[in-house]
């Protein structure tokens, strides 16, 4: 299979494919304009049967999360779980509260709710998560107790904003189980404490570390990921920003690179921002190598 995030290629997709590409706004582009398309502003969508038989398509990811190799594999092996979760019955979902558990609730919202998310990856790794910690308990039983003890265990391999952020999904699922389902009346989660962030933090690598970091570069099978950790490196972007870009974004002869696709304001240096068009601009040397 050829490398899908190479976008100039997309010929259309197949008829009746396990996946296809798709534009992320279906509002603003068609499936036409994907070649022109940035690899953020393109998902990757599966095809979902039903018990009705009826055929939805559900996005997987956007095309500039997917692996560098392996796509097909990480593809249909996520088509498959979605068609795992949706053989989860809705009458089933629906009978008597004791039944209603943390796995079954987990599941009801990845098939109706996570598909839509800008972030659906994440979300879904996180839930799966709790689904792995506390699944096989009835949603009575999930106290906020139990939700602090395994945000504890989680704190030992992950950041305290990362627990915080596995806290928050868990919440958001609980907040739609009582609002639009009217699963449970009681969100545990908001009886448990977060843990304290800093507003943020500026880290350089060491000489050391960015020896390392070229070493493994150069064994990478990837042809572009040296060129994109320079770039990133050298303007101070994230991943996703530096892949929104499109040649429209680089101005030459003013020498500056308008970034549309930021997540934050933290700016590196030399960037401002663009009071009229709300972009983050960087200047650039163009006699710097």
């Amino acid at each position: 299979m050829k490398n899908l995030k190479d976008l100039k290629n997309f010929k259309g997709n197949l008829r009746g494919a396990d996946f296809g590409l798709f534009p992320k706004d279906p509002r603003k582009h068609s499936n036409n304009d994907i070649s022109k398309l940035s690899v953020e502003e393109v998902v990757v969508k599966g095809l979902l049967e039903s018990n009705s038989k009826t055929r939805k398509r559900v996005v997987i990811c956007s095309v500039a999360d997917l692996p560098d190799t392996d796509q097909l594999e990480f593809i249909l092996g996520k088509v498959r779980q979605l068609r795992e979760n949706a053989a989860v019955s809705e009458t089933s979902a629906a009978g008597a509260e004791g039944v209603r558990t943390l796995s079954t609730l987990i599941k009801k919202y990845l098939i109706e709710i996570v598909p839509n998310q800008k972030d659906a990856e994440g979300t879904i790794n996180k839930l799966n998560f709790w689904n792995d910690a506390l699944g096989n308990l009835t949603l009575p039983e999930i106290t906020p107790q139990l939700i602090s003890s395994k945000k504890r265990e989680l704190n030992k391999t992950r950041s305290g904003g990362t627990c915080n952020r596995y806290l928050g999904s868990l919440s958001a699922l609980f907040t739609h189980a009582i609002k639009e389902w009217h699963w449970t009346s009681i969100n545990p989660v908001t009886q448990v404490s977060r843990f304290k962030e800093d507003s943020g933090r500026i880290r350089w690598l060491t000489d050391e570390e960015r020896e390392i970091l070229f070493k493994y570069l150069e064994t990478s099978e990837s042809r572009e990921l040296k060129d994109l950790v320079i770039f990133c490196l050298a303007i101070g972007c994230r991943k996703g920003e530096a892949l929104g870009l499109t040649w429209d974004d680089i101005d030459f002869e003013g020498n500056q690179i308008h970034f549309t696709h930021v997540r934050r304001r933290v700016l590196c240096s030399k960037a401002t921002i663009d009071e009229k068009t709300d972009k983050v601009v960087y200047e650039y040397d163009k006699n710097v190598r």
